[in-house]
């Protein structure tokens, strides 16, 4: 069965820093498309300053990503979740990109087929789960 290998992140808050890593780890995973769940530039006002934060210069890295990029829901709260909340319905969250919060790493999740990974920058899996 042929199907399409997705990449999701959130939360990137215009680190050109982790917008680069970002693009390392989405030639990495060689995925299909890459899911972005919004907050891409700014950092807000609850937020310190993330590592590089040069967000003129990360449009254009993200914009050389277009023909791949989709950015249609949001992660928003920098934690990740992967809770199964009843009746089929799951709530799964990529953390945060560039500000993790709870202590929880810089990361993203891949959705390939029925499995679902969370994995920090690197591209380590430390949670997979079939749909």
């Amino acid at each position: 069965t042929l199907y399409m290998k997705w990449m999701i992140a959130s939360d990137l808050h215009g680190s050109y820093y982790y917008a680069q890593q970002l693009q390392q780890a989405f030639e990495r995973e060689q995925a299909d498309r890459l899911l972005f769940l919004g907050d891409l530039l700014y950092h807000g006002p609850r937020n310190d300053l993330p590592r590089d934060y040069a967000p003129k210069q990360v449009i254009p890295l993200l914009n050389s990503l277009a023909p791949k990029l989709l950015c249609v829901l949001h992660g928003h709260t920098h934690v990740p979740a992967w809770t199964d909340f009843g009746q089929g319905n799951l709530y799964l969250n990529p953390g945060s990109v560039s500000i993790p919060k709870e202590n929880t790493a810089h990361s993203y999740m891949t959705l390939e087929g029925n499995t679902a990974c969370w994995k920090t920058m690197e591209g380590a899996c430390h949670h997979q789960l079939q749909l």
